[in-house]
């Protein structure tokens, strides 16, 4: 071990949650290789905490005080830019003329026009056809570790045919204590998370309340799970409106706005089941080893950005209009959301049929 060449890298990824999140794949097989490495992450918060309380080994600094990060780094790092955008570039150059050299740097290809391309058909034709789904193997996650694995191959001679995935369970469970976390030790729970940043990607709140309705008598008085509800502030009307329609249903405990980023992420790590919208909360339950359903709406899987576990499930629909939007930033301009109501969520169905046998 002390005569491997130790790995040197500055890796940089701000942004937005969800890809932070996914772009755990490449700490975690850096640790699979079990080699001396010495990592530097610049980021944000607040999902600069999850990485730091994951990863503890890691020298974290916020992306906002980048530039104290380059007294902890030197011409034998090998920088890594997973935001890939001109700022990030432009802090690199610095980076090179304060060291007075050029570093080695690779970076996330981004698949921008690809996804313009698919959203343009379906603009053009809208729902005159349905949308042929290209069930292909490219993803994000994939690009990250043939990135890593080509790096450390090219510039360490180490060829190693690991395969990993992304991961958070390694979260202290104690590190910022909530009352109502307590509350999660009695289960089981299925976490509900049908918020996302923009409106169009939120997930209907009928789409969710007619879906566990239906599915009510699956379970007895004994068996019946309780919901959880997670989210962020910008979520509070939609879980709301959830909560009234599932009242006297479900019992539930709503925790929308009322945690932080690491403290949901222990919240959900107490559920049998997430279903989400797509969104970082679906990434996030992922990388926590629980059961996890994505919804799509607005965008579609075959953007690269869907779960990756074989155990996890993409759910999306074949309506001509759908994906119309690359981060779910549109409008429905017919008005009625079609592409949740026409989602099926069978798939979930046969998981709560499982948690009862």
């Amino acid at each position: 071990m002390t005569n491997q060449k130790q790995i040197k890298l500055c890796i940089i990824r701000k942004s937005s949650i969800g890809d932070v999140i996914l772009s755990t794949i490449v700490l975690e097989y850096l640790k699979k290789l079990n080699r001396p490495s010495t990592i530097v992450w610049i980021g944000s918060k607040p999902s600069l905490d999850l990485i730091s309380n994951n990863y503890p080994e890691l020298q974290c600094f916020e992306y906002n005080d980048r530039y104290s990060a380059l007294n902890e780094i030197d011409s034998t790092y090998i920088w890594v830019d997973l935001q890939s955008t001109f700022k990030t570039l432009l802090f690199y150059i610095v980076f090179c003329i304060s060291q007075k050299t050029l570093i080695k740097r690779y970076s996330l290809q981004k698949r921008r026009f690809y996804r313009y391309w698919i959203i343009f058909k379906n603009r053009i034709f809208g729902r005159k056809r349905k949308h042929q789904m290209r069930r292909t193997k490219s993803s994000i996650t994939n690009d990250l570790q043939q990135l890593i694995k080509g790096i450390v191959k090219n510039s360490y001679g180490i060829k190693d045919p690991i395969k990993a995935r992304t991961n958070l369970t390694n979260i202290p469970k104690n590190i910022e204590p909530h009352s109502a976390l307590q509350e999660l030790n009695y289960g089981p729970w299925i976490c509900i998370a049908p918020g996302a940043k923009y409106q169009s990607k939120k997930v209907p709140a009928s789409v969710i309340s007619n879906f566990l309705k239906k599915n009510l008598s699956l379970f007895s008085e004994k068996m019946k799970p309780q919901l959880l509800f997670v989210g962020g502030k910008d979520e509070q009307e939609l879980i709301a409106t959830l909560c009234n329609q599932l009242e006297g249903q479900f019992n539930y405990l709503n925790l929308c706005g009322k945690l932080n980023l690491t403290q949901t992420a222990i919240a959900i790590s107490k559920a049998r089941l997430t279903i989400a919208a797509d969104s970082a909360l679906a990434h996030l339950s992922e990388s926590l080893n629980v059961k996890t359903f994505m919804i799509y709406g607005p965008t579609a899987p075959e953007f690269g950005f869907h779960l990756h576990h074989p155990d996890n499930q993409s759910l999306s629909n074949s309506i001509g209009c759908s994906p119309c939007s690359r981060h779910g930033k549109a409008s429905c301009r017919y008005g009625d959301f079609a592409c949740y109501h026409q989602t099926d969520l069978s798939p979930i169905q046969e998981t709560l049929q499982n948690m009862v046998k």
